[in-house]
């Protein structure tokens, strides 16, 4: 079958040593990446100072400015949310944002704003907005309000209008298997987890047993089926208790009050979720020295200790599952298989009387294709101020980035777009740099790659059905054209139908790799009736 070009742009080079290259240094702030609807690639930052948004193009072109308007005296903090036509759909660019006056206390507002300095929506007292955006669920807009105690307001988009004030905690969002769209909280003080319908009337409250004395400090999991099938709701949190020290604990129970699993020492569990591997909980044990371990779903079963550090968890791209940790005190970063055995050690050099702060990235052909693990991590050392650096080397011990003065180091992978480095510098003022990583870099905006499968029908309405014609694909991602990925294929069948309905209409891409290696991608649009 003939292959359409929807662009002259595929870039996918295999070389053994990445060409890292400088693009742009932002003198101004920290700057931050986005794909917007219809613009496209842009760089925005805050300039505080002055108290407006910067934006500049793919090329670091200055794009536009938007003025931020605040009272006199106020100080802007944050910038939450940057989009085009998520807020309405007039294609005007929206920034959220947060600001703040001191007058022998912070008093706090939030707004959004379009680029003609239109106030679209204004929230007094909010420290934070949240654009919540659920696939198939309406967007909302969630804000934390500060007062005497903390509460959260819920504004329907685009009707802006204040649709439900939770008026005892923070009100997170979930759109759970089986029950759909809820709201819950912690209400602390009865050691209880409140659950809301999507209209905001309550639907249940579960108990969440601690110790005499003891507090609960966060609520770290909701579900219904992750941990077992019996769709009765999950509950996951973490309490201590402080007598000469802290003491805590992280526990799982479901809402008849059944504790599932009880983690003592825990100070946080994670319910670690990797398209086609198996789900694990992960507990950071707090001790004379951080601990971590890791459970089985949904046996429960320990797995594993690991003694000397906070252990994650990653899938690499030809070499599967694998568990990591730093070992500050050697300089190392230590790699364990599937099964929990070593398998490899790796030295992370640093200048004489560093400390490594942390371990940024870890991948082996983000950066470039030869396979070898790829680890970005930072590092200071203290004579009379702190003095930061971040590397980016592979397992052999080549450096393949250093970034003199960078407090930390990201790799940005939005879909669609080439991967970049994006650096925090400290100086005297904060700074950026953007880094090109060309070396193997995929970028599927428009395109058909000549890759053996089909997909159908394209455009479409409710379903597509893909032929992988015996390729042998492992997995693929369905990614938005911000680079959100909607949904996950998993060791698809040579003929898989892929339900769309719960998806809003627009273009995305189906990005995936064979058993070789090979980059593919496929540009797909949904429409309406």
């Amino acid at each position: 079958m003939k292959k359409l070009f929807f662009c002259l742009f595929v870039l996918v080079h295999y070389t053994l040593s990445a060409q890292i290259n400088l693009e742009n240094a932002y003198t101004d702030g920290y700057v931050l990446r986005v794909d917007l609807a219809n613009s496209g690639e842009k760089y925005y930052l805050l300039d505080a100072q002055n108290a407006v948004a910067k934006f500049y193009n793919a090329n670091h072109t200055l794009w536009k400015t938007i003025n931020l308007p605040i009272p006199t005296g106020a100080t802007i903090n944050a910038i939450n949310h940057v989009s085009e036509n998520v807020i309405n759909s007039d294609n005007l660019l929206e920034v959220g944002y947060t600001f703040f006056t001191n007058s022998g206390g912070l008093i706090y507002e939030s707004r959004i704003i379009n680029e003609a300095g239109t106030t679209l929506l204004s929230i007094p007292n909010a420290s934070s907005i949240f654009v919540s955006q659920m696939g198939g669920l309406q967007d909302k807009i969630i804000a934390t309000i500060q007062g005497a105690t903390i509460s959260s307001e819920v504004y329907g988009i685009p009707s802006l209008a204040l649709e439900h004030t939770y008026t005892d905690g923070y009100v997170s969002r979930i759109d759970l298997a089986n029950s759909g769209e809820k709201y819950y909280l912690l209400d602390a003080q009865n050691a209880a987890t409140k659950l809301y319908n999507a209209d905001y009337t309550f639907w249940k409250s579960i108990n969440l047993p601690i110790p005499v004395g003891a507090i609960i400090n966060g609520i770290n999991h909701v579900s219904e089926n992750v941990i077992n099938s019996d769709n009765l709701l999950e509950v996951g949190y973490t309490f201590f208790t402080n007598g000469t020290g802290l003491v805590y604990e992280s526990r799982i129970i479901n809402e008849a009050g059944t504790t599932l699993l009880s983690i003592p020492n825990a100070s946080s569990i994670f319910v670690s979720q990797m398209g086609g591997l198996q789900d694990k909980i992960i507990a950071a044990i707090h001790g004379a020295t951080t601990s971590s371990k890791v459970y089985g779903i949904p046996s429960l079963a320990l797995e594993h200790t690991y003694t000397d550090g906070y252990v994650l968890r990653v899938d690499l791209a030809n070499l599967g599952e694998k568990y990591y940790f730093l070992d500050a005190p050697n300089a190392t970063a230590k790699f364990y298989n599937a099964n929990h055995t070593l398998w490899k050690t790796i030295t992370l050099p640093t200048t004489t009387g560093a400390t490594i702060s942390g371990i940024n990235h870890v991948s082996n052909n983000v950066i470039n294709s030869d396979n070898l693990v790829e680890i970005g991590y930072t590092f200071f050392t203290n004579n009379g101020g702190l003095v930061y650096e971040s590397r980016i080397i592979n397992e052999t011990g080549t450096t393949l980035l250093s970034i003199p003065n960078a407090s930390s180091a990201f790799v940005s992978e939005i879909g669609g777009l080439q991967n970049k480095i994006i650096a925090a510098i400290q100086g005297t003022t904060l700074s950026s740099e953007v880094y090109g990583i060309p070396s193997f870099a995929t970028s599927v905006l428009g395109i058909d790659s000549d890759v053996s499968l089909s997909i159908y029908p394209n455009p479409t309405i409710h379903f597509l059905t893909i032929d992988n014609r015996g390729i042998g694909i492992k997995d693929m991602n369905l990614v938005s054209r911000n680079g959100e990925i909607v949904k996950s294929i998993q060791s698809p069948r040579q003929k898989t139908v892929v339900d769309l309905n719960d998806l809003p209409i627009g273009v995305y891409f189906l990005i995936g790799k064979d058993q070789k290696g090979n980059v593919f991608s496929k540009k797909l649009v949904k429409q309406s009736f």
